[in-house]
């Protein structure tokens, strides 16, 4: 009755603050990388996020942004604000009042979850050539680790034998 359409009332509400706020941040990471498009060196964005899911039938899609980012030469590392990942995210009260199985069933859940919402931040590094520091309380150190510059870079190119300097496409 009531209590069933408040409820849904009330989720409804919550998966459009969620949406709204998704598409807020992947517009704002498309400005970010359209402004360092043209500014010259190395770029990197460093994404601290607890991270987040890009919900379905949004049209939203991380392989835009990581596109876009490929286009501007742009490298986005990430952040995961969410510190130390708990094995177990069952609490004492729930061990005192909860069967066995549904404590299992709600840890799993919860660390599918935990899996879910870093996989957009990965999924920026990953296809920008970028990092991810996760699982950590040293937010400091991951962040000083994400903003360092390479050790090493690498310039690669070759010279074609018989090239013929008349202006062409080769």
């Amino acid at each position: 009755g009531i209590a069933r359409s408040l409820a849904l009332a009330k989720a409804k509400m919550v998966d459009e603050a969620s949406r709204q706020e998704v598409h807020s941040v992947m517009s704002v990471m498309k400005e970010v990388i359209k402004g360092l498009a043209n500014a010259p060196g190395a770029k990197t964005i460093v994404l601290v996020s607890p991270g987040f899911m890009l919900p379905l039938g949004t049209g939203l899609d991380e392989g835009d942004v990581v596109e876009e980012a490929i286009r501007a030469q742009v490298v986005i590392s990430s952040l995961d604000a969410r510190g130390l990942y708990l094995e177990s995210w069952v609490s004492d009260i729930d061990k005192s009042y909860t069967s066995p199985e549904a404590l299992e069933n709600k840890s799993a859940f919860m660390n599918q979850e935990a899996m879910v919402d870093s996989g957009v931040l990965s999924d920026f590094a990953d296809g920008t050539g970028g990092s991810v520091v996760r699982n950590t309380n040293d937010l400091d150190g991951g962040f000083e680790r994400l903003t360092m510059l390479p050790e090493f870079t690498y310039m690669l190119g070759f010279k074609p034998d018989n090239l013929k300097a008349n202006g062409s496409f080769h």
